[in-house]
């Protein structure tokens, strides 16, 4: 069942490691849905989400740092999103600044903020956690909201913004060069999709350089976005090889892409899934 007062909290970890999700079920308020650990070599990163209510918010987002704590955090670059559903109110500064003290006070690193109010492509540059070659990294010029010295994290943005996806795509036959060279043509900010912000990614094998997307969460969306990065590797002489979510997926996208794509209607109350309300209220 929808609950349009939720927020929905990703909390993404470069390098990447392992996290058990019955670690972090342990620590979450009891308002939250059950947690999803996703880590991907290609893109270096882990990410951890849920989803809570707002009064429970802070506790959440605690609860997905707990899981790295200070040590965990050592080296490492680190970005909390914060993502209301699209139909309901958005965080005000408090709540912001709460999240932001919680971060500072569980991982013992600088916290920078970012408020996302542009589409996505112009979001690319704007944004203080960007991707880098080989997972997250803090962008050039970001001053935190928090500084914290000493620590030897690169620091955590909280990035509160709508819900996006993020969408991995491996690229076979395709070099490093031609792959940022893609990234800018699907959403690189001055060309590209609006609704998508690209980058190039330097993947966990030799030659398998991948494309990182985050999207705006809408079916249409993401169809422009598949048919974009498949007419551009084969520019470059290659295909996309395997792709994965590397986040939470609406099933308004899910049964979009089946509509659209597949010529396969599937309305949402003929999902089983749906009707269940005890699966942690997601």
């Amino acid at each position: 069942m929808d609950q349009p007062h939720r927020v929905h909290l990703r909390l993404l970890v470069s390098p990447s490691f392992e996290v058990r999700e019955i670690d972090v079920r342990r620590y979450l308020p009891p308002s939250a849905s059950l947690p999803v650990s996703i880590m991907d070599n290609d893109v270096n990163v882990t990410v951890v989400a849920c989803a809570a209510g707002r009064e429970d918010l802070v506790a959440a987002a605690e609860a997905l740092m707990r899981v790295i704590e200070p040590d965990g955090a050592l080296g490492r670059s680190l970005r909390c999103d914060v993502q209301p559903q699209t139909d309901a109110p958005g965080l005000d500064e408090d709540s912001v600044r709460s999240l932001a003290i919680a971060a500072h006070g569980a991982l013992s690193c600088p916290v920078f903020v970012g408020r996302r109010i542009a589409p996505m492509s112009a979001w690319r540059s704007l944004r203080p956690m960007t991707w880098g070659r080989r997972g997250l990294e803090v962008a050039g010029g970001a001053q935190p909201v928090l500084p914290f010295g000493g620590s030897k994290s690169e620091g955590i943005a909280v990035e509160v913004g709508p819900p996006t996806l993020i969408y991995k795509a491996r690229l076979s036959g395709i070099r490093m060069e031609d792959a940022q060279r893609i990234a800018s043509a699907v959403g690189g900010g001055t060309a590209g999709l609006v609704g998508v912000a690209a980058y190039a990614i330097d993947g966990a094998e030799p030659g398998a350089a991948c494309v990182l997307c985050e999207t705006e969460s809408d079916a249409d969306v993401f169809l422009r976005l598949l048919s974009l990065v498949e007419l551009e590797a084969r520019r470059y002489g290659g295909i996309p090889g395997a792709g994965a979510f590397l986040s939470a997926v609406p099933l308004s996208v899910i049964t979009g892409v089946l509509k659209t794509a597949m010529g396969l209607p599937l309305e949402r109350r003929q999902i089983i899934e749906t009707h269940l309300t005890a699966l942690g209220g997601a």
